[in-house]
Protein backbone atom coordinates (compact mmCIF):
# COMPACT_ATOMS: atom_id res chain seq x y z
CA UNK A 1 0.00 0.00 0.00
CA UNK A 2 1.44 3.30 -1.08
CA UNK A 3 2.25 5.92 1.47
CA UNK A 4 0.64 9.22 0.85
CA UNK A 5 2.79 12.28 0.84
CA UNK A 6 1.81 14.25 3.89
CA UNK A 7 0.30 17.66 3.38
CA UNK A 8 2.11 18.86 6.44
CA UNK A 9 5.47 17.86 4.97
CA UNK A 10 4.70 19.59 1.72
CA UNK A 11 3.94 22.82 3.52
CA UNK A 12 7.12 22.55 5.54
CA UNK A 13 9.32 22.08 2.46
CA UNK A 14 7.63 24.98 0.71
CA UNK A 15 8.29 27.25 3.65
CA UNK A 16 11.97 26.25 3.83
CA UNK A 17 12.49 26.84 0.11
CA UNK A 18 10.79 30.21 0.29
CA UNK A 19 12.96 31.21 3.22
CA UNK A 20 16.19 30.30 1.35
CA UNK A 21 15.16 32.23 -1.74
CA UNK A 22 14.12 35.23 0.29
CA UNK A 23 17.38 35.21 2.25
CA UNK A 24 19.46 35.08 -0.93
CA UNK A 25 17.53 37.97 -2.41
CA UNK A 26 17.96 40.00 0.75
CA UNK A 27 21.71 39.33 0.83
CA UNK A 28 22.06 40.25 -2.86
CA UNK A 29 20.10 43.44 -2.39
CA UNK A 30 22.11 44.31 0.71
CA UNK A 31 25.42 43.78 -1.12
CA UNK A 32 24.26 45.90 -4.03
CA UNK A 33 23.05 48.63 -1.74
CA UNK A 34 26.20 48.38 0.37
CA UNK A 35 28.40 48.68 -2.70
CA UNK A 36 26.48 51.71 -3.90
CA UNK A 37 26.78 53.53 -0.62
CA UNK A 38 30.42 52.44 -0.13
CA UNK A 39 29.81 50.31 2.95
CA UNK A 40 31.57 47.23 1.47
CA UNK A 41 35.00 48.37 0.10
CA UNK A 42 38.39 46.79 -0.45
CA UNK A 43 41.79 48.30 0.30
CA UNK A 44 44.02 48.10 -2.80
CA UNK A 45 47.80 48.44 -2.58
CA UNK A 46 50.39 48.63 -5.38
CA UNK A 47 53.80 47.13 -4.53
CA UNK A 48 57.17 47.94 -6.12
CA UNK A 49 58.23 44.31 -6.57
CA UNK A 50 61.71 43.20 -7.65
CA UNK A 51 63.51 45.75 -9.73
CA UNK A 52 64.60 49.37 -9.36
CA UNK A 53 65.27 51.13 -6.08
CA UNK A 54 62.26 52.73 -4.38
CA UNK A 55 63.89 56.15 -4.80
CA UNK A 56 63.76 55.69 -8.60
CA UNK A 57 60.04 54.93 -8.78
CA UNK A 58 56.81 56.80 -8.17
CA UNK A 59 54.14 54.22 -7.34
CA UNK A 60 50.34 54.62 -7.44
CA UNK A 61 48.94 55.34 -4.02
CA UNK A 62 46.82 53.06 -1.88
CA UNK A 63 43.14 53.17 -2.77
CA UNK A 64 39.78 51.55 -1.99
CA UNK A 65 37.48 49.71 -4.37
CA UNK A 66 33.79 48.96 -4.08
CA UNK A 67 32.81 45.34 -4.59
CA UNK A 68 32.41 44.53 -8.29
CA UNK A 69 34.56 45.38 -11.31
CA UNK A 70 37.14 48.13 -11.23
CA UNK A 71 40.10 49.47 -13.21
CA UNK A 72 43.78 48.95 -12.40
CA UNK A 73 46.06 51.94 -11.90
CA UNK A 74 48.37 53.43 -14.50
CA UNK A 75 52.00 52.29 -14.74
CA UNK A 76 54.46 53.60 -12.16
CA UNK A 77 56.98 56.21 -13.23
CA UNK A 78 60.62 55.04 -13.16
CA UNK A 79 63.67 57.26 -13.65
CA UNK A 80 66.11 54.36 -13.95
CA UNK A 81 66.36 53.45 -17.64
CA UNK A 82 67.74 50.00 -16.81
CA UNK A 83 64.29 48.84 -15.76
CA UNK A 84 61.09 48.69 -17.77
CA UNK A 85 57.65 48.26 -16.23
CA UNK A 86 55.71 45.45 -17.91
CA UNK A 87 52.48 44.60 -16.08
CA UNK A 88 50.70 44.30 -12.75
CA UNK A 89 50.56 40.87 -11.11
CA UNK A 90 47.95 39.73 -8.59
CA UNK A 91 48.54 37.27 -5.74
CA UNK A 92 48.18 34.32 -8.13
CA UNK A 93 50.71 35.78 -10.62
CA UNK A 94 48.02 36.62 -13.16
CA UNK A 95 49.24 39.56 -15.25
CA UNK A 96 47.26 42.68 -16.12
CA UNK A 97 47.97 45.81 -18.10
CA UNK A 98 47.48 49.23 -16.54
CA UNK A 99 43.85 50.25 -17.08
CA UNK A 100 42.60 46.64 -17.36
CA UNK A 101 39.28 45.83 -15.72
CA UNK A 102 39.65 43.61 -12.67
CA UNK A 103 36.72 41.56 -11.42
CA UNK A 104 36.70 41.34 -7.63
CA UNK A 105 35.77 37.85 -6.54
CA UNK A 106 34.19 37.35 -3.14
CA UNK A 107 34.60 39.95 -0.45
CA UNK A 108 38.34 40.17 0.29
CA UNK A 109 39.41 42.78 2.80
CA UNK A 110 42.39 43.87 0.68
CA UNK A 111 44.15 43.31 -2.64
CA UNK A 112 47.79 43.82 -3.64
CA UNK A 113 49.08 44.25 -7.17
CA UNK A 114 52.84 43.98 -7.68
CA UNK A 115 54.81 45.69 -10.44
CA UNK A 116 56.61 43.35 -12.84
CA UNK A 117 59.87 44.73 -14.27
CA UNK A 118 62.03 43.74 -17.20
CA UNK A 119 65.77 44.21 -17.68
CA UNK A 120 67.86 44.05 -20.85
CA UNK A 121 69.97 41.01 -21.68
CA UNK A 122 72.81 41.98 -24.02
CA UNK A 123 74.99 39.51 -25.91
CA UNK A 124 78.58 40.46 -26.84
CA UNK A 125 80.60 38.60 -29.51
CA UNK A 126 83.77 39.34 -27.49
CA UNK A 127 86.21 38.36 -30.26
CA UNK A 128 88.85 40.82 -31.45
CA UNK A 129 90.02 39.26 -34.70
CA UNK A 130 89.81 41.02 -38.03
CA UNK A 131 89.71 37.65 -39.78
CA UNK A 132 86.27 36.97 -38.27
CA UNK A 133 82.98 38.66 -39.10
CA UNK A 134 80.31 37.69 -36.58
CA UNK A 135 77.03 39.55 -36.15
CA UNK A 136 76.17 40.29 -32.54
CA UNK A 137 72.95 38.58 -31.39
CA UNK A 138 69.84 40.70 -30.93
CA UNK A 139 69.36 41.94 -27.38
CA UNK A 140 66.76 40.17 -25.25
CA UNK A 141 64.95 40.91 -21.98
CA UNK A 142 64.33 39.08 -18.72
CA UNK A 143 61.92 39.47 -15.83
CA UNK A 144 63.54 40.61 -12.59
CA UNK A 145 63.96 37.80 -10.08
CA UNK A 146 62.70 35.23 -12.57
CA UNK A 147 64.66 32.42 -14.21
CA UNK A 148 65.97 33.37 -17.66
CA UNK A 149 66.65 30.71 -20.29
CA UNK A 150 69.34 31.28 -22.93
CA UNK A 151 67.74 30.10 -26.13
CA UNK A 152 69.52 27.82 -28.60
CA UNK A 153 69.50 30.61 -31.18
CA UNK A 154 72.25 32.28 -29.15
CA UNK A 155 74.86 29.85 -30.50
CA UNK A 156 77.69 31.49 -32.44
CA UNK A 157 80.06 30.11 -35.07
CA UNK A 158 83.48 31.28 -36.26
CA UNK A 159 86.09 30.14 -38.77
CA UNK A 160 89.10 29.89 -36.48
CA UNK A 161 87.50 29.58 -33.03
CA UNK A 162 85.20 27.19 -31.19
CA UNK A 163 82.23 28.76 -29.40
CA UNK A 164 82.15 27.46 -25.80
CA UNK A 165 79.21 29.39 -24.32
CA UNK A 166 78.54 32.59 -22.37
CA UNK A 167 79.95 34.26 -19.29
CA UNK A 168 79.15 37.39 -17.29
CA UNK A 169 82.90 38.21 -17.35
CA UNK A 170 84.55 39.57 -20.51
CA UNK A 171 87.91 37.91 -19.74
CA UNK A 172 86.51 34.47 -18.86
CA UNK A 173 88.26 31.43 -20.31
CA UNK A 174 85.47 28.99 -19.39
CA UNK A 175 81.75 29.42 -20.02
CA UNK A 176 79.23 29.84 -17.19
CA UNK A 177 76.21 29.11 -19.39
CA UNK A 178 75.57 27.25 -22.61
CA UNK A 179 72.59 27.77 -24.95
CA UNK A 180 69.59 25.96 -23.50
CA UNK A 181 70.69 26.55 -19.91
CA UNK A 182 69.00 28.82 -17.38
CA UNK A 183 70.27 31.81 -15.42
CA UNK A 184 68.78 31.51 -11.95
CA UNK A 185 66.33 34.11 -10.66
CA UNK A 186 68.74 35.15 -7.90
CA UNK A 187 71.14 36.46 -10.58
CA UNK A 188 68.52 38.41 -12.54
CA UNK A 189 68.45 41.54 -10.41
CA UNK A 190 69.43 44.06 -13.07
CA UNK A 191 70.63 44.35 -16.67
CA UNK A 192 72.72 41.36 -17.78
CA UNK A 193 75.61 41.40 -20.25
CA UNK A 194 76.77 38.03 -21.55
CA UNK A 195 80.16 37.65 -23.25
CA UNK A 196 80.93 34.85 -25.70
CA UNK A 197 83.73 32.53 -24.62
CA UNK A 198 85.95 31.15 -27.39
CA UNK A 199 88.55 28.45 -27.78
CA UNK A 200 91.09 28.56 -30.62
CA UNK A 201 91.08 25.98 -33.40
CA UNK A 202 94.55 26.98 -34.59
CA UNK A 203 98.17 27.14 -33.46
CA UNK A 204 100.25 30.30 -33.43
CA UNK A 205 103.94 31.25 -33.40
CA UNK A 206 105.19 34.17 -31.31
CA UNK A 207 108.70 35.60 -31.59
CA UNK A 208 110.43 37.16 -28.57
CA UNK A 209 113.37 39.60 -28.51
CA UNK A 210 114.63 37.85 -25.35
CA UNK A 211 117.03 40.53 -24.09
CA UNK A 212 117.82 41.30 -20.47
CA UNK A 213 114.93 43.72 -19.88
CA UNK A 214 111.56 44.86 -21.19
CA UNK A 215 113.07 48.18 -22.21
CA UNK A 216 115.73 46.48 -24.32
CA UNK A 217 113.12 44.08 -25.73
CA UNK A 218 111.11 47.01 -27.05
CA UNK A 219 114.19 48.33 -28.85
CA UNK A 220 114.61 45.12 -30.85
CA UNK A 221 112.41 44.52 -33.88
CA UNK A 222 111.14 40.95 -34.07
CA UNK A 223 108.90 39.22 -36.64
CA UNK A 224 105.13 39.08 -36.19
CA UNK A 225 103.59 35.89 -37.54
CA UNK A 226 99.81 36.26 -37.90
CA UNK A 227 99.30 32.90 -39.62
CA UNK A 228 96.59 30.68 -38.15
CA UNK A 229 98.11 27.22 -38.46
CA UNK A 230 95.33 24.63 -38.67
CA UNK A 231 93.91 21.80 -40.80
CA UNK A 232 96.22 21.32 -43.80
CA UNK A 233 98.31 24.42 -43.08
CA UNK A 234 100.70 23.27 -40.32
CA UNK A 235 104.10 24.01 -41.89
CA UNK A 236 105.92 26.93 -40.29
CA UNK A 237 108.64 28.84 -42.11
CA UNK A 238 110.84 30.45 -39.47
CA UNK A 239 111.00 34.22 -39.77
CA UNK A 240 113.77 36.62 -38.88
CA UNK A 241 115.20 37.77 -42.18
CA UNK A 242 113.59 40.72 -43.91
CA UNK A 243 114.58 39.46 -47.34
CA UNK A 244 112.37 36.39 -46.93
CA UNK A 245 109.25 38.54 -47.11
CA UNK A 246 109.65 39.03 -50.84
CA UNK A 247 110.11 35.33 -51.61
CA UNK A 248 107.79 33.55 -49.17
CA UNK A 249 104.02 33.85 -49.76
CA UNK A 250 103.28 33.44 -46.05
CA UNK A 251 105.22 36.60 -45.26
CA UNK A 252 103.59 38.99 -47.68
CA UNK A 253 100.93 40.19 -45.24
CA UNK A 254 103.13 40.04 -42.16
CA UNK A 255 105.82 42.07 -40.51
CA UNK A 256 109.17 40.33 -40.78
CA UNK A 257 112.30 41.80 -39.26
CA UNK A 258 115.92 40.89 -38.82
CA UNK A 259 116.60 41.09 -35.06
CA UNK A 260 119.35 43.60 -34.32
CA UNK A 261 120.82 44.29 -30.88
CA UNK A 262 123.76 46.60 -30.28
CA UNK A 263 126.78 44.72 -28.95
CA UNK A 264 125.36 41.28 -29.76
CA UNK A 265 125.16 38.87 -32.66
CA UNK A 266 121.81 37.26 -33.51
CA UNK A 267 122.45 33.50 -33.64
CA UNK A 268 118.94 32.24 -34.43
CA UNK A 269 115.87 31.05 -32.52
CA UNK A 270 115.26 28.57 -29.70
CA UNK A 271 112.20 27.27 -27.87
CA UNK A 272 113.74 28.17 -24.49
CA UNK A 273 114.43 31.69 -23.27
CA UNK A 274 117.64 30.49 -21.60
CA UNK A 275 119.07 28.66 -24.60
CA UNK A 276 122.61 29.53 -25.69
CA UNK A 277 122.44 27.57 -28.94
CA UNK A 278 119.93 28.22 -31.71
CA UNK A 279 117.51 25.48 -32.77
CA UNK A 280 116.13 27.25 -35.86
CA UNK A 281 117.53 29.68 -38.40
CA UNK A 282 115.39 32.02 -40.53
CA UNK A 283 114.08 30.14 -43.54
CA UNK A 284 114.01 26.75 -41.79
CA UNK A 285 110.68 24.89 -41.69
CA UNK A 286 108.95 22.62 -39.18
CA UNK A 287 105.50 21.13 -38.61
CA UNK A 288 103.60 22.73 -35.75
CA UNK A 289 101.45 20.70 -33.32
CA UNK A 290 101.04 23.23 -30.52
CA UNK A 291 101.45 26.95 -29.87
CA UNK A 292 105.09 27.92 -30.22
CA UNK A 293 107.18 30.64 -28.59
CA UNK A 294 110.52 31.27 -30.29
CA UNK A 295 113.20 33.22 -28.40
CA UNK A 296 116.11 35.06 -30.01
CA UNK A 297 119.52 33.64 -29.11
CA UNK A 298 122.29 36.25 -28.73
CA UNK A 299 126.04 35.98 -28.51
CA UNK A 300 128.08 38.85 -27.12
CA UNK A 301 130.18 40.84 -29.58
CA UNK A 302 129.60 42.65 -32.85
CA UNK A 303 127.39 45.56 -33.74
CA UNK A 304 124.97 43.32 -35.53
CA UNK A 305 124.88 40.07 -37.47
CA UNK A 306 121.98 38.64 -39.40
CA UNK A 307 121.29 34.92 -39.48
CA UNK A 308 120.27 34.06 -43.03
CA UNK A 309 120.76 30.31 -43.43
CA UNK A 310 119.37 27.16 -41.87
CA UNK A 311 122.81 26.12 -40.52
CA UNK A 312 125.18 28.04 -38.24
CA UNK A 313 127.74 30.13 -40.09
CA UNK A 314 131.38 29.06 -39.46
CA UNK A 315 133.22 31.36 -41.90
CA UNK A 316 133.91 31.22 -45.64
CA UNK A 317 136.28 28.71 -47.34
CA UNK A 318 138.44 31.60 -48.62
CA UNK A 319 139.11 32.77 -45.09
CA UNK A 320 140.02 29.24 -44.01
CA UNK A 321 142.49 28.87 -46.92
CA UNK A 322 144.12 32.18 -46.02
CA UNK A 323 144.56 31.07 -42.41
CA UNK A 324 146.20 27.81 -43.54
CA UNK A 325 148.59 29.61 -45.91
CA UNK A 326 149.61 32.04 -43.16
CA UNK A 327 150.20 29.17 -40.75
CA UNK A 328 152.36 27.30 -43.29
CA UNK A 329 154.41 30.44 -44.03
CA UNK A 330 154.98 30.94 -40.30
CA UNK A 331 156.17 27.35 -39.94
CA UNK A 332 158.41 27.71 -42.98
CA UNK A 333 159.89 30.89 -41.58
CA UNK A 334 160.61 29.28 -38.22
CA UNK A 335 162.16 26.26 -39.97
CA UNK A 336 164.39 28.48 -42.08
CA UNK A 337 165.64 30.40 -39.05
CA UNK A 338 166.47 27.18 -37.22
CA UNK A 339 168.33 25.84 -40.27
CA UNK A 340 170.22 29.10 -40.72
CA UNK A 341 171.39 29.13 -37.10
CA UNK A 342 172.57 25.51 -37.22
CA UNK A 343 174.47 26.20 -40.45
CA UNK A 344 176.18 29.16 -38.84
CA UNK A 345 177.38 27.02 -35.93
CA UNK A 346 178.76 24.39 -38.24
CA UNK A 347 180.69 27.04 -40.23
CA UNK A 348 182.33 28.40 -37.09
Amino acid sequence: MKKRFSFKKSVTLTLILSFVLAFGAIVGVNQEVAAKVGILSIDVTYALGNGPAPSDVTMPGKTSWDIGSTTLAAAPTCTNSNYKFVKWADAEDNLYNPGDTYEVKGTPSELTFTAVWQVAVTYKVNLDDAAESITAPTADSAYCKKDYKIEDKYTLTANYYTFQGWSTQADATTAEYKPGETIKASVVTGPITLYAVWGRKFYSVIYHANTDSDANDSAVSVPADTTKYMDDNLTVTVMGNSSLASTNANYKTMTDATPVRTGYTFAGWATSATATTAEYQPGATFTINKDMDLYAVWTAGGAKTTATSTTPQTGSSDQLTLYIVIALLCLAGIGYLCYDQRKAKVTK
